[in-house]
């Protein structure tokens, strides 16, 4: 690693290079790929707040800054910017108040003997503003400025104080000042022209005065002619605006009948207490000769969960990767416009109001499909950009990673946020939704199973078929047009592909053949592993740019390892609400409700006539417990009795699907007064229920209070299991 150094510096130090005894000093710039100002008004007050609570006469440490350091140029700015530009932007608050009261002293001589003081201050200050001439001849530069105060001061000797107001304001009305920042180098830019044109905007509509004696004057309104601030150029305003309400503040939190001040005793007040912020805040400065060590610093600094920044940090490797590897011939300007676009689509289409789970599902699908990784989790930023370094190694000087690669890239973000809105993928209540798209006729294998796996989830196993739907769309548009992708996933929405839209059938028809086959896995596997072994090779055949779309298929080796696991588990299930598998037995259920019973072959049908559950009532469909979990002891004789009854009555034998509103109202009946709510709940046709009924007949006893009334014996229970196991397996296939 080429390391220049380290350093704890102030911020009137940061652009020197360490060990470098000339002193000489450097913007800093921040690159192309690296995001705009992000610090809220919360952070800008906690840091002023942090320093003004600290220990007395100490400095105040606030983190760590990376650079990169160039001959004779502006350094790059890697990591550190937002304290950096909070820094920077109080110094130019600092300037504009120290402008209006350098003013000040040569209006009111009560004040005259300040003016030097002041007048130095000030220059100190807008030297670490604006890069000013380093020819001595030039009008701007720090030299004649020094100039100006010699000037000033021969008028005043003499009597003249309106030539000396003249000379200053030469130089130093706000206008004069506004020049500078448009046509002068700022100590912080931007390779992105753009960002640099917000910064100049938001600081040419600062205006700091005294004309009133009892109160410092603060405005930063555009005038009625300029656009209004963009989202960029708030985040700007807002910090200036909290820097200088929490100095004020400040002071006069420290001083007794603030409101009898002068507007002149308070802006002296206020720039000691910014310069003395100013002065105090250190960082770590570290400098490198390296981009790419000093972005492996800017990672290992910032290596969070996955957040907002984090979806900044992921968003630079698309940045960082484009400006250094894409093709050298294309402009700055260019550059700046194509990632202005890019960040438009990001903010306002991709990640427009997303909730965090939003965030990382769109961000794991994506970056799944780029990179083709099978070892990305979906809660691990770092993993996301370690897989995406791994991608990007593919590019270089011979290989561009040009303007189309990285727009198609974004292309496919945008794929993942519209998959999520077709697919209606919401994290609340995702197992109903995922219940009831099993039970209606109106959704399709692909849209049931996506919801299957998101319920359970088991997002590992989603990317392997996500992967499988983005290639297929990537062979019918190769560069993800969006007005296209969107209807694809319409088709895919469908039950039946219509012949009108032939373009899109053998998708249609291999997306539903490997959905059903991921259905199938998930359902039947005991745990994770083998849905996601199957998944993997999904993944692996499946991503940007391979070969074909390839799809997987159940092997005998795996049908049986299914079979096997499957049986198992139904055998050793116990219902507890939180378990994975206890969807998978209501997701069996709501199957089984669909399918009718030959009973003479004891084999699944079509069914012929249609279910009287509705759809609203699916959506609340209960796991019930046909002997109750619990017993009325006040007719305890009407209740199974077993040194085993936990077990009994927690298995699947004892399971019925019921929708909440009856599961209430049956409460903790027996076994014989419980039918008549599985019936009124649409069920009393069903062989589901036909069946229970049945083997509860023929596996039953007397209550000992009542010869008339039965309970079952647990020979009922373990039928009733070998019953719904068969059936289960059947309806899987």
């Amino acid at each position: 690693m080429d390391l220049k150094g380290a350093e704890i510096r102030k911020f009137k130090e940061m652009g020197q290079i360490i060990n470098d005894n000339s002193n000489q000093r450097y913007p800093l710039k921040v690159p192309h790929y690296q995001r705009p100002y992000k610090w809220k008004p919360e952070n800008v007050e906690k840091l002023i707040t942090d320093w003004f609570n600290h220990e007395e006469n100490s400095d105040y440490f606030c983190g760590s800054i990376v650079t990169v350091i160039h001959t004779e140029q502006p350094h790059d700015l890697i990591d550190g910017q937002q304290r950096f530009t909070t820094l920077f932007l109080a110094n130019f608050v600092n300037l504009m108040v120290l402008r209006s009261l350098v003013l000040a002293t040569l209006k009111y001589q009560g004040y005259a003997m300040r003016f030097m003081t002041l007048y130095d201050e000030m220059l100190d200050c807008l030297k670490y503003v604006v890069v000013l001439d380093a020819d001595d001849s030039s009008a701007t530069s720090l030299s004649n400025l020094r100039n100006v105060k010699d000037k000033i001061i021969d008028e005043l000797g003499n009597g003249s104080l309106d030539a000396a107001i003249e000379a200053f304001n030469t130089y130093f009305t706000v206008n004069e000042i506004r020049n500078l920042i448009r046509n002068k180098p700022l100590n912080l830019q931007y390779d992105r022209s753009s960002f640099n044109d917000s910064l100049t905007k938001v600081m040419c509509a600062l205006d700091i005065s005294l004309e009133n004696e009892k109160d410092i004057n603060f405005s930063i309104e555009l005038a009625e002619n300029q656009p209004p601030y963009s989202d960029n150029e708030q985040t700007y305003v807002d910090a200036i605006k909290t820097i200088f309400e929490s100095i004020k503040d400040k002071i006069e939190s420290e001083v007794k009948s603030a409101s009898h001040i002068k507007s002149i005793q308070m802006a002296i007040s206020f720039k000691d207490m910014i310069s003395e912020f100013i002065d105090d805040v250190k960082v770590c400065i570290v400098q490198t000769g390296n981009p790419d060590d000093a972005y492996t610093l800017f990672e290992v600094l910032n290596d969070r969960a996955l957040a907002l920044d984090d979806l900044d940090l992921i968003k630079n490797e698309f940045y960082k990767n484009y400006v250094l590897k894409g093709d050298s011939k294309v402009s700055d300007e260019e550059k700046d416009r194509v990632l202005q676009e890019l960040d438009n689509k990001w903010v306002n289409e991709i990640f427009n109001k997303t909730q965090d789970y939003e965030k990382k599902l769109v961000t794991f699908l994506a970056v799944g499909f780029i990179t083709g990784s099978e070892n990305i989790k979906y809660d691990n930023s770092k993993g996301f950009r370690d897989a995406l370094k791994l991608y990007f190694n593919k590019y270089d000087s011979n290989n561009h990673y040009d303007q189309h690669k990285i727009a198609k890239d974004f292309n496919i973000f945008l794929t993942c946020k519209k998959f999520m809105e077709a697919f209606s993928l919401k994290y609340q209540k995702k197992d109903l939704v995922a219940l009831q798209a099993e039970y209606s006729t109106e959704t399709s294998e692909v849209y049931k199973t996506v919801h299957l796996l998101y319920a359970k989830d088991q997002f590992g196993v989603l990317l392997g078929l996500t992967n499988f739907i983005f290639r297929n769309i990537e062979s019918i548009s190769s560069e993800f047009e969006i007005s296209k992708v969107q209807n694809i996933l319409d088709e895919l929405l469908k039950t039946n592909h219509l012949n009108n839209n032939l373009e899109y059938i053998d998708l249609h028809n291999k997306c539903t053949a490997q959905s059903k086959r991921l259905w199938k896995v998930a359902i039947m596997a005991k745990d994770y592993k083998a849905p996601r072994s199957f998944a993997i090779s999904l993944i692996n055949n499946n991503f940007l740019g391979s070969t074909d779309a390839v799809m997987q298929n159940i092997t005998v080796e795996l049908n049986n390892r299914l079979e096997g696991e499957f049986e198992s588990w139904l055998r050793s299930w116990r219902y507890t609400s939180s378990s994975k598998n206890t969807l998978s037995i209501r997701i069996l259920f709501a199957r089984l409700i669909k399918t009718g019973l030959n009973k003479a072959t004891m084999t699944l049908t079509t069914p012929t006539i249609a279910n009287t559950i509705s759809q609203a009532d699916v959506a609340e469909m209960q796991l019930d417990h046909i002997e109750p979990s619990k017993i009325n002891l006040v007719a305890e004789s009407k209740y199974f009795k077993h040194i085993d009854r936990e077990r009994f009555v927690n298995e699947l034998g004892n399971m019925m699907p019921l929708p909440g509103a009856q599961n209430r109202d049956k409460s903790n009946q027996p076994v014989m007064e419980s039918f008549k709510f599985f019936k009124e709940s649409g069920l009393e046709n069903h062989f589901i229920l036909t069946q229970t009924e049945a083997l509860f007949k023929e596996n039953r006893v007397s209550s000992t209070d009542n010869a008339d009334f039965y309970i079952p014996t647990e020979e009922f229970f373990e039928k009733r299991k070998e019953f719904l196991i068969e059936m289960f397996k059947q309806v899987v296939n």
